[in-house]
């Protein structure tokens, strides 16, 4: 593998007081839903930051750091819903099928857009199956169905290369370039997916672990922004390759 995963899986632990540091993150995803979760995605940020900037201690105290790690992660969390509107859209427009139907079940739309607000990693994967099989109005057809899980994967699977242009921009405005997040994909195409299976394992470990799953949860956030950072690195070094040059004519 380019991808080197136990780096990923064991910088944490090197880390002063991070017992201390997942232990806390994990609480606040734990008892503070939907703010817990915006904090660790915030606190995720911090850490790439000072990774990429070779700062120590790496993983900062939560005291005197909740504001901004609040403010990275509504800021992280605008860029997944900003991301993810499209399949929103899209899933009710075609399940609804016309907008009338949406004006008579209004109630239903809202609840599904208060739950992809406040919590989009839990409610947007799994709100459309429960409504479609909760409501006998919502219908679709199998290219309906095709269209949005298309609509839905592409971005999902983006979305990665789409964070890793605000640690090269330093600002949260560049994840909206799709065409440079795209670039980065495909210029490390084989660490790029090695991240993601790094980072899907990591991710099913937390969810089935469930007494720890909040604690994991946190840990496994911390493993992600490692795996693709080492994506951006390995880009970067592809686009400073020099090219050979041409032969004479």
């Amino acid at each position: 593998m380019q991808i080197n995963w136990e780096e990923a899986l064991l910088y944490v632990t090197r880390e002063p007081a991070w017992k201390r540091r997942v232990g806390v993150g994990g609480l606040l995803i734990l008892v503070l839903p939907p703010f817990g979760w915006v904090l660790a995605l915030g606190y995720r940020s911090l850490v790439g930051s000072r990774l990429i900037e070779g700062r120590s201690p790496i993983l900062p105290d939560w005291r005197g750091n909740i504001s901004a790690a609040f403010r990275r992660g509504a800021a992280s969390s605008g860029v997944i819903l900003g991301y993810l509107t499209p399949f929103v859209v899209a899933y009710w427009l075609l399940g609804a099928g016309s907008l009338t139907a949406l004006q008579n079940h209004w109630r239903e739309l809202a609840v599904f857009v208060a739950g992809a607000v406040i919590l989009p990693p839990v409610a947007i994967p799994t709100f459309p199956v429960l409504f479609a099989l909760r409501y006998e109005w919502l219908r679709f057809s199998t290219l309906d169905i095709g269209i949005l899980l298309v609509i839905f994967l592409g971005p999902i699977w983006l979305l990665p290369a789409a964070f890793l242009q605000v640690a090269r921009h330093h600002r949260f405005a560049a994840a909206f370039n799709a065409i440079a997040a795209m670039r980065l994909a495909a210029a490390a195409p084989r660490r790029y997916v090695e991240a993601w299976i790094v980072s899907l394992s990591v991710s099913a470990v937390a969810v089935l672990l469930v007494p720890l799953t909040p604690w994991l949860l946190f840990w496994s956030y911390l493993v992600i922004s490692h795996v693709f950072l080492q994506t951006l690195a390995g880009a970067d070094r592809v686009r400073a390759r020099p090219r050979a040059p041409k032969a004479a004519a």
